[in-house]
């Protein structure tokens, strides 16, 4: 229960879970003819100022087919509010800030490239809500130019019609790929002398972005780039009904001392690289909000030496809320978390405090 813990909080921060796209599976029991219910509040202080944040899950039939008995799909809602206040996802992101690191974030080194953009689009989506509803709206064009591809694909529509959908997804693709270009650009600069310190100056940590669309360095580049490889992938675009071209086949290159990660790193190197990204993304939350986020760690030191655990936890509980689960009780005793308040979670309970 403890990485439930850790994930109903990051929920709170991001307005959505990171471990699943169907969010029905937050919903912990589901039974066919009763209404389930799942719902994540907490209150929050802020320069004095206190705020209630709460999210509620609905998975329900149709009172009829109940009473009849009658198969029917089930109905999910989703409400988010704050302060009693019905809100949208991108209204919330902000007011409660958090960084998680948890096991399934070495995916970000050795996993796919929608991954690495999925962290990177959660990361400035937390610090830019235009980001957010222009990353929705290209999700929406890209659903509508994939259908139209198909659609001519079988003769049923003309070429020309691309041109509006191609206009639509320049628009808001170049949007994405420059913030993407600036915000990696600023975790690249931050996450290296943190890298340096966790690794003992050992290793050199960089990240560099990979952009479909071409080089983007010089000014009107993306644009004109997008526009140039739209027009080369057409026919493979239209043989295979499926946009070949932008930001959603975007990559991030991770590499320490120069070698990719991805091929080369051990899953020690993994974690320090992920832990050093992560940390850096804390000061960015903080410079940005003018205030702490709260640092999340689930089994961060398992696969560490004494020596990078001791660097980690060094960084981490400089935060004012750092809070960090493990299964290792001889955590318990070390000289960095002795002072701090400590529970015990079992069966999906937090019963006690222990001293």
């Amino acid at each position: 229960g403890k990485s439930n813990l850790l994930e109903a909080i990051y929920i709170l921060s991001i307005a959505k879970s990171y471990r699943t796209r169907n969010e029905k599976d937050l919903i912990y029991k589901y039974k066919e003819n009763d209404i389930d219910f799942t719902q994540i509040e907490a209150k929050t202080l802020h320069n004095q100022i206190e705020s209630e944040i709460q999210i509620n899950y609905h998975i329900s039939k149709p009172i009829e087919s109940i009473k009849n008995k009658i198969e029917s799909k089930t109905n999910f809602t989703k409400s988010i509010r704050l302060n009693g206040v019905n809100i949208n996802s991108s209204t919330l992101v902000g007011n409660l800030t958090a960084v998680l690191f948890n096991a399934e974030d070495l995916d970000i080194i050795s996993g796919s490239p929608s991954v690495r953009r999925k962290y990177i689009d959660i990361f400035i989506s937390q610090l830019n809500k235009k980001y957010l509803i222009a990353l929705q709206n290209y999700q929406k064009i890209l659903i509508q130019r994939n259908n139209l591809l198909k659609i001519i694909r079988k003769g049923k529509a003309n070429k020309e019609e691309l041109y509006f959908w191609n206009n639509e997804l320049i628009r808001s693709g170049t949007y994405l790929v420059e913030e993407r270009n600036s915000t990696i650009n600023l975790l690249n600069k931050l996450s290296l002398p943190i890298h340096k310190d966790l690794s003992d100056n050992q290793e050199d940590l960089n990240i560099t972005y990979l952009p479909n669309i071409s080089d983007i360095t010089q000014e009107n580049t993306v644009i004109k780039s997008f526009e140039e490889q739209l027009i080369i992938r057409e026919k493979d675009e239209i043989l295979q009904g499926i946009t070949l071209v932008g930001p959603h086949r975007d990559d991030i290159n991770i590499s320490i001392n120069k070698m990719n990660a991805h091929s080369y790193a051990s899953r020690g190197q993994s974690r320090t690289a992920i832990l050093s990204m992560k940390l850096a993304q804390a000061k960015v939350l903080m410079d940005f909000y003018k205030k702490e986020p709260i640092i999340l760690l689930d089994d961060v030191l398992s696969e560490l030496d004494i020596h990078r655990s001791k660097k980690i936890l060094d960084i981490a509980t400089k935060y004012t809320q750092c809070i960090i689960t493990t299964s290792d009780e001889n955590l318990l005793n070390n000289p960095n978390i002795l002072s701090n308040q400590k529970f015990k979670i079992q069966e999906n309970n937090i019963f006690s405090t222990l001293k």
